[in-house]
């Protein structure tokens, strides 16, 4: 039903702006919710055909104040000028001379207030009263812009615009105070309207907003799917509820609804960089990444465009365009104290640079991010990788350390990655010079597979590194100790039924245990154990067999099954 009335609402504009002579009154209240949604444009579609011609003041001082709402002010006072000359001496050619005064920086003559109010008054213009107090408080009567707004009152109690106007002027006040009772007086102010108006569509978002400041979101939600519940086209409040969800952190329901402002509205570019923001909070990176292309090319120097832009692109994964846009934002906010730079700009550019090979500038860029909050501990993923990368293995595991001590959910990949970056530190003959050393980090890397194998036990993987790491402990395999390690790597291995993908790790296994059996046969040998002769020699020919199943011309299982002949 709601989409019908749209549409005849529409069908009406195209039929006035195209038959009528003079506006109708039902006419002036389509413009006013028009002001009222700040749809200007619209507005100015129905007003500027009928100011060329029209002795309505009423219509030119509508089209005057959409002007000035538009802060165009030249043709502002151009209409509040042809409002004198249409009907000198009324209410609205008294306003009309305060603003072009205000305008023109001349100081405001207070008597045509009194002349106004005098004036609209007798005449009962309660328009005209509204239009005073607002003017009043405009060229900063803070003391009597109430007046003409009570005077309004008195003549129609039920007249909502005046306790709407009176809201808005409180809410103003309280903005630039920071004085809470004036949010209370504001609330006041808009509960009048909806007492006579229960549906009133702007006193109730604006209520909402008052609810939002004092942080009473469930009210201001409430509110709020009252107001698009009866119009959903209402744009006021597609944009207050898009702002409110994005404050609360439901980033859908926020993209949800400021995306719907967006289409309806006569956006600004400050409404388009809110927009960007929320899509890339909802993790829309690509329409976000897309709107931020788009405003770049007539804002090339937004140093926040750029941030987003290398945020999004770095989610897009397109690590070179995303590097480009955060060298240039932290070009454009070059003081090294500016509170323009967040946490997030170092860890964004600190992993762009990582992702672009830029390792030691990414770990300069990462550490910045910590020291400016050392409880983003997830960060320390990230350095570890680029110490990994600059083969910085001690930072490394100094890293995955502080991530692990910081009580985050740590994953097996974690305790993998340490493990590696152990086994490199043990395997560097400048660090290990003694063999007490390389023990350590042998047994420290082991203890780090041994986590992954309990976090994962369906992994072949923690159990064929601690295998690999006893090995080294075990360089000559006299005493076995990788072999039980192998054996559950091999088990797993062999459930997944992928010889071809599992090659190199099977053949790996067959060949420890190869040699292991055969030494065992050899030590039997030497015991004159026969059963062990028999088993030993049995099992290390099964596996050098299993070998050459795979590759018939390995040579050391060729060379490993002439020893039994």
């Amino acid at each position: 039903m709601r989409k019908i009335k749209f549409s005849v609402r529409l069908m009406m504009i195209v039929f006035i702006s195209l038959a009528l002579n003079s506006l109708k009154a039902q006419d002036m209240q389509l413009v006013a919710r028009y002001v009222e949604m700040g749809q200007y444009n619209h507005a100015k579609s129905l007003l500027l055909p009928e100011a060329q011609t029209s002795i309505d003041p009423l219509v030119v001082f509508n089209l005057a104040k959409v002007y000035q709402s538009a802060n165009n002010i030249d043709s502002a006072n151009f209409y509040f000028s042809k409002v004198l000359t249409i009907k000198p001496g009324s209410p609205l050619a008294l306003i009309s001379q305060i603003i072009i005064d205000y305008n023109s920086k001349k100081e405001t003559d207070a008597a045509n207030f009194y002349k106004a109010e005098k004036g609209a008054t007798s005449a009962k213009n309660l328009y005209a009263l509204t239009q005073i107090a607002e003017f009043r408080f405009l060229t900063g009567d803070t003391n009597n812009w109430n007046q003409p707004l009570d005077m309004a009152i008195n003549i129609d109690k039920k007249y909502v615009k005046a306790y709407i106007t009176a809201g808005d002027i409180y809410t103003k006040i309280a903005e630039s105070t920071l004085f809470g009772e004036d949010y209370g007086k504001a609330s006041g102010r808009y509960e009048q309207a909806l007492y006579y108006d229960p549906n009133n569509s702007e006193a109730k978002t604006k209520l909402a907003y008052i609810y939002y400041l004092a942080r009473n979101y469930f009210r201001a939600e409430q509110a709020l799917t009252e107001v698009l519940s009866n119009d959903s086209t209402y744009i006021p409040a597609l944009k207050a509820f898009g702002e409110l969800e994005y404050t609360i952190g439901k980033y859908g329901q926020s993209s949800y609804f400021f995306g719907k402002y967006m289409v309806l509205a006569e956006n600004s570019s400050k409404d388009l960089s809110k927009y960007i923001n929320i899509l890339y909070f909802n993790r829309e990176y690509a329409k976000s990444n897309s709107l931020i292309e788009q405003s770049l090319l007539t804002d090339p120097d937004n140093a926040v465009l750029l941030r987003l832009k290398g945020y999004t692109s770095f989610e897009l994964k397109k690590y070179a365009i995303g590097l480009e846009a955060m060298t240039k934002f932290f070009s454009l906010r070059s003081d090294p104290g500016s509170d323009k730079i967040i946490l997030t700009d170092y860890e964004y550019y600190g992993k762009l640079l990582s992702r672009n090979g830029q390792d030691s500038l990414a770990i300069v860029n990462l550490n910045k991010a910590l020291a400016m909050d050392s409880t983003k501990t997830y960060l320390y993923e990230d350095l570890a990788k680029s110490y990994e990368k600059a083969k910085d293995y001690k930072n490394a595991v100094i890293s995955y350390d502080k991530l692990i001590a910081s009580g985050a959910n740590i994953s097996a990949g974690i305790y993998f990655n340490k493990g590696l970056a152990f086994n490199y530190l043990a395997s560097d003959t400048t660090i290990t010079k003694d063999t007490a050393m390389f023990k350590q980090y042998i047994q420290l890397a082991d203890s780090a597979f041994l986590n992954v194998s309990k976090l994962s036990p369906n992994s072949h993987l923690g159990f064929l590194y601690r295998a690999r790491m006893q090995s080294k402990l075990d360089p000559e395999s006299e005493l076995g100790l990788a072999k039980p390690q192998y054996d559950s790597a091999l088990r797993i291995i062999e459930s997944k039924n992928d010889s071809v993908k599992f090659k190199n790790e099977i053949l790996e296994i067959y060949r420890y245990s190869g040699y292991f059996h055969y030494l065992r046969y050899l030590a039997a040998k030497d015991a004159k154990d026969n059963d062990g002769i028999a088993s030993n020699k049995e099992l290390s020919i099964l596996f050098w067999r299993k070998i050459l199943a795979y590759d018939p011309k390995d040579k050391v299982a060729i060379e490993a099954l002439k020893v039994f002949k």
